[in-house]
């Protein structure tokens, strides 16, 4: 399984090994052997690397590779590996450019990383603010303890109160997850139908 345990650099880093050599006319082979000697590091196993390798000899024996990149799209559970499959399949199938292939799937790749960390840092104000607001409320039996007012004598003296803690604490965990659920909604972006 030299598929597996690829995170999205990886694939982008393949990608980026394999089209120059690509573009430059070499044979998939040999381009897909450059990439696995350029991620060999002695006694750190690589799963890129053995990927490269298992894809290399599949082109050397004169293999199509398209079925193989899919193979290796399902076990890493990769969108991405299996567009590259696609891509590589119709190169193998219509006679399409493989190098300019390659380097449209690089490209939409490093698109979504790029999407991706722009919407962690969208995502990131909401969620540290969500954060806030719950904490703040903590502040004032904190603050009554540092006085020396138990809670007990905060909360037990009146219905009045103890009716104000329960909305108080129920509104703090509707607010929590409404802003969860809003910021779930921006991370799956735009339905389109």
């Amino acid at each position: 399984r030299p598929a597996a345990g690829l995170r999205t650099p990886c694939r982008l880093a393949l990608l980026e090994a394999i089209a120059p050599a690509l573009g430059a006319g070499m044979a998939p082979a040999a381009a897909l052997q450059i990439a696995a000697d350029s991620r060999l590091v002695p006694g750190r196993p690589d799963p890129l690397e053995a990927l490269a390798r298992a894809m290399a000899s599949a082109a050397a024996d004169g293999g199509t590779l398209g079925p193989l990149w899919r193979e290796a799209s399902g076990l890493a559970g990769s969108a991405e590996l299996l567009l590259l499959a696609q891509a590589w399949s119709l190169t193998e199938d219509m006679g399409a450019p493989l190098a300019e292939a390659v380097r449209t799937t690089a490209g939409l790749l490093e698109a979504r990383i790029a999407h991706e960390r722009r919407l962690a840092a969208a995502v990131a104000g909401a969620k540290a603010t969500v954060n806030v607001l719950t904490v703040l409320p903590i502040g004032g039996p904190l603050l009554a303890l540092v006085l020396g007012i138990g809670p007990g004598e905060l909360y037990g003296s009146s219905r009045l109160t103890q009716g104000s803690l329960v909305l108080g604490l129920c509104l703090a965990g509707i607010g929590r997850w409404w802003v969860r659920r809003m910021v779930r909604a921006v991370a799956r972006g735009p339905v389109i139908a």
